[in-house]
């Protein structure tokens, strides 16, 4: 539904990609076997396959290296114990959610297939500036989360910040070790609400299960009680993973409003339909919306189109150009106010709903 954001520079792309091979090198680095027989397969610019290279292949190079890395491990039992590493996800599993949950450019939001659902990574020490504020507000039990602070050290924290806060971390006479890690608080993600789906099964592409094209930060229900074992296209699969630099469902498929009255009057969730509106790949296409049940997991969501429909009645641009006018503020603010900005600004793109929500209001000429 929505499109991954790898980084979009150079050099950018190839950090990101070293970042993922360190956080799986410790697994695969020290097997001289594995790439010893991924060697027998040649690149087509004449390079022999590395682990390194598989893992960040472009996601439309990945079914023809599963192929070619098959047929290797069908030659022997040795040749297949030798490439079993790449299929080891369940191992490496805390790591690469971790290397996922620090990236910066991909953010969790919401799912990347569905874009209903939210996904995200927390912190189990919660809302704080940083270490210092961390023990001036911290509760007893919050503060015995930190790594290196126990029971004990807790209340001696507890008890001297009753007589006056902390200006600095070194007033709180914790061992050095720790005053340097509360200098260098990280609240980022340490869990997660998300999990990563194969967007090539595991089953079926066993080779391709440590692939960071293959992932697709998803929900819950897009990854185990949708899509399972199945799979989302029919024909080609560059058009369906938000992974893939080809993905087009965002610009192929649009929700369009369907009138039941004659007139366009719309009052209540009855007078309207919200279908799927195909320009291009539909045959595609449909093998994505039937297995993860698009079409009414959406129909749920009809009430937001009817709000954004009542708004669009109740507030034209006749009335919106009177309320800047009356309160000096510019046409463009207060549309965004009344309507939301998430139909008008670029750091809403990948927050839930976003695409039907601009999808309706385009509809309804709230926006372009």
């Amino acid at each position: 539904m929505i499109q991954i954001p790898y980084p979009n520079t150079k050099a950018g792309l190839k950090a990101f990609k070293d970042n993922y091979t360190a956080a799986v090198k410790s697994v695969l680095d020290a097997r001289p076997k594995l790439n010893n027989t991924l060697a027998k397969i040649t690149l087509a610019n004449g390079d022999p396959l590395t682990w390194e290279y598989l893992l960040t292949a472009p996601f439309q190079e990945l079914p023809s290296l599963h192929a070619e890395i098959e047929k290797q491990s069908l030659i022997s039992k040795q040749r297949k114990n030798n490439l079993a590493p790449l299929s080891q996800y369940t191992k490496m599993q805390t790591q690469i959610a971790a290397f996922f949950m620090a990236q910066q450019d991909i953010e969790l939001i919401s799912c990347y297939y569905c874009n209903i659902d939210s996904i995200f990574s927390f912190s189990q020490l919660g809302d704080f500036k940083g270490g210092l504020d961390f023990i001036n507000r911290a509760s007893l039990a919050n503060l015995q989360l930190f790594p290196g602070i126990k029971l004990a050290r807790a209340q001696k924290i507890y008890k001297l910040r009753k007589i006056k806060s902390f200006t600095a971390i070194s007033e709180s006479q914790m061992p050095i070790s720790v005053q340097k890690d509360l200098l260098a608080f990280d609240e980022s993600g340490t869990h997660n609400h998300f999990t990563l789906d194969h967007f090539y099964l595991k089953k079926t592409f066993p080779y391709l299960s440590l692939c960071l094209f293959n992932f697709v930060p998803s929900c819950y229900a897009c990854n185990s009680k949708f899509k399972g074992e199945g799979k989302l296209y029919d024909t080609d699969a560059t058009y369906s993973s938000p992974s893939s630099p080809h993905y087009s469902f965002h610009k192929d498929v649009t929700f369009k409003l369907w009138y039941h009255q004659k007139n366009k009057s719309i009052k209540k969730q009855d007078d309207y339909a919200i279908e799927l509106d195909f320009s291009n790949n539909q045959a595609s296409h449909e093998a994505f919306i039937s297995q993860l049940k698009i079409r009414g997991r959406y129909a749920f969501h009809k009430k937001e189109a009817l709000r954004l429909i009542k708004l669009s009645v109740d507030y034209p641009d006749t009335r919106i150009k009177e309320m800047a006018d009356a309160i000096g503020m510019s046409f463009a603010e207060v549309k965004k106010q009344v309507f939301g900005r998430e139909l008008f600004e670029s750091e809403f793109d990948h927050h839930p709903l976003v695409k039907y929500k601009r999808d309706i209001a385009r509809n309804i000429k709230i926006i372009p």
